[in-house]
């Protein structure tokens, strides 16, 4: 027996516990047809030395933001603690680049200043030009004060992609925003952004999803679960797949905007439906959110914050309301992936979990709970007796970042 292709000169890693390593490797067509030796390797059409290199199976990532990639017109504030060195960066950056309206910076700790959440105030002096940052989890927005008055709400307008944080005292807007992306990603949200902010617009977003599978590749993911796509973005991934650039597996999650409803719900079975699929591409999941994130207290939690008495943050849904939207989905045949990161969210999507089942039978959809972050003990045992799968992530289990927060 001949393969097309072998793979020899290395260490090829199995992950077999019988045979976790092997000398050589034989591909036949988009089949492994040989693992082990050399000596009892078959010939081979093509034979690639690895010269001593590893070689391992492709890793399936179950949570991965694709449309979160990287953009090459923003300014990097990653693992940035330091807001001068904050300051500084969009400020070079504006000076370099004076032909953009707006400077976008992303990925910004919301610990960059100590013992408080980041304002318009800080920015001061850094820039003329209106400013728009992200945080590291996508749930928050910083605004410098010129991006207050560009959209309007330097007087207390509002916003369709996010609630901007007002001042007790002053009651003039902080610059800060929370719910960012659970607004962002509806279609009121995506489209007010696209009209506003040019890091939203159509080709910086497919630009994202590039460079996002081109460090895929570079990784060894083969297989992505993009958790959260609105409908309004589909075309961007049949855009990578005629362009070549769907190096992985995809397995988009429609994202199932708060307060949605029968309506929205029939025009994802119709996504589905009408969205050409294929070994690249695949929808699949419907995403939800049971709450927000720990850090700007918008995360829903059992107790109060140990640094806001008084405050237990909010769900997304009205917890009944959110049992019998879950429901809904679950009796439809869909797969949920439900963002949860305090322990009240974390619970309340499994006691609606649990009352879809009682409700429509228990099938093997394997409702899966993103994040997980803060866990009530009580409730470990449950993702067993559920059948729920687990994703979480390191970048939300930072406890460093909320302890400076108030």
């Amino acid at each position: 027996m001949a393969v097309d292709t072998l793979y020899t000169g290395g260490r090829i890693r199995t992950f077999d516990p019988d045979q976790p390593w092997a000398e050589a490797l034989g591909v036949t067509g988009d089949r492994i047809a040989y693992v082990g030796s050399d000596v009892d390797a078959p010939s081979a059409r093509r034979t690639v030395q690895l010269e001593g290199r590893l070689l391992t199976p492709g890793v399936a990532d179950t949570h991965n933001h694709l449309l979160l990639g990287f953009d090459d017109l923003a300014v990097s504030l990653d693992q940035v603690t330091s807001l001068d060195v904050v300051r500084a960066r969009i400020g070079e950056f504006a000076e370099t680049h004076p032909e953009l309206e707006w400077i976008c910076a992303e990925n910004a700790l919301y610990s960059v200043v100590e013992g408080r959440r980041p304002n318009a105030d800080d920015l001061v002096g850094v820039t003329d030009k209106p400013v728009f940052i992200t945080t590291n989890d996508q749930h928050s927005v910083w605004l410098n004060r010129p991006a207050l008055a560009k959209l309007g709400i330097l007087n207390g307008g509002d916003i369709a992609w996010g609630n901007p944080e007002i001042d007790a005292a002053t009651g003039e807007p902080t610059g800060w925003v929370t719910d960012f992306y659970t607004s962002a990603m509806t279609i009121d949200g995506l489209a007010e952004l696209q009209r506003d902010i040019p890091m939203y617009s159509p080709d910086r977003r497919y630009a994202k999803i590039a460079n996002s599978l081109d460090m895929a590749a570079r990784f060894g993911i083969t297989t992505v679960v993009e958790p959260q796509v609105p409908l309004a973005e589909l075309d961007l991934f049949a855009r990578a797949e005629r362009e070549g650039r769907l190096t992985s597996r995809t397995i988009a999650a429609i994202y199932h905007p708060v307060g949605a409803d029968g309506d929205f719900r029939a025009r994802i079975t119709e996504a589905i439906r009408d969205t050409p699929q294929h070994e690249r591409f695949k929808l699949g999941p419907v995403k939800l959110y049971a709450d927000d994130v720990i850090e700007p207290h918008t995360a829903a939690m059992l107790q109060d914050y140990a640094n806001r008495p008084g405050h237990r943050g909010h769900t997304s849904l009205e917890p009944t309301e959110f049992t019998r939207l879950f429901t809904e989905l679950d009796r439809l045949g869909y797969q949920v992936h439900t963002h949860a990161t305090g322990d009240w969210g974390i619970r309340l999507t499994l006691d609606s979990i649990e009352a879809a089942q009682r409700a429509n039978g228990r099938t093997d959809t394997r409702h899966g709970i993103v994040h997980v972050e803060c866990l009530d003990p009580d409730d470990l045992p449950r993702f067993r007796d559920l059948g729920v799968v687990a994703a979480m992530q390191p970048r939300h289990a930072s406890p460093d970042l909320v302890g400076s927060v108030r």
